[in-house]
């Protein structure tokens, strides 16, 4: 039996997301998450002690640090120069304030192949009024390109 994704595989030394009927976008995001802490080198992502929830004594409350990772693939069609943005939203969807606004200009691409581009946010003295699921909203551009949920509780007192 015929493999139509071996056989281009085979005739290409690059297989693209559209010859096997995935959009581009879908594989865009390859990580977002919370973290207490991150590093890149070479490329090469480190992160240490992920999270979902954040737990504080009482609000309206300060996380002192916050460590926030993406990892984005982009395709060479898309060009050189993106604007990122990250949004904090309370419970209502109401935004609380823009936590990241940047520019980046991703290294040239090699033919057809995509790369990746790490996006390492080290967050201080980040403000939350009330508990309930926040969300961390990433901008692409000017579109949004992501929602990571945060549910922000009450510690637990013995």
């Amino acid at each position: 039996m015929k493999d139509p994704i071996r056989d281009k595989q085979a005739s290409r030394t690059s297989l693209t997301l559209n010859d096997i009927g995935i959009d581009d976008c879908d594989l865009r995001m390859e990580m977002f998450t919370l973290c207490d802490g991150a590093s890149e080198q070479g490329g090469r992502l480190s992160l240490i002690g992920t999270y979902e929830a954040i737990h504080a004594a009482g609000f309206p409350c300060v996380l002192p640090q916050v460590t926030v990772v993406l990892r984005i693939r982009f395709w060479p069609q898309e060009g050189n120069l993106h604007l990122f943005r990250l949004v904090l939203t309370n419970p209502d969807g109401k935004p609380l304030g823009v936590l990241v606004d940047a520019t980046a200009t991703l290294p040239p691409f090699i033919e057809d192949r995509s790369t990746v581009f790490n996006i390492i946010a080290h967050l201080q003295h980040v403000g939350i009024e009330e508990p309930g699921e926040h969300t961390l909203d990433f901008y692409l551009d000017d579109k949004m390109a992501g929602r990571l949920p945060v549910n922000v509780c009450s510690m637990v007192r013995a």
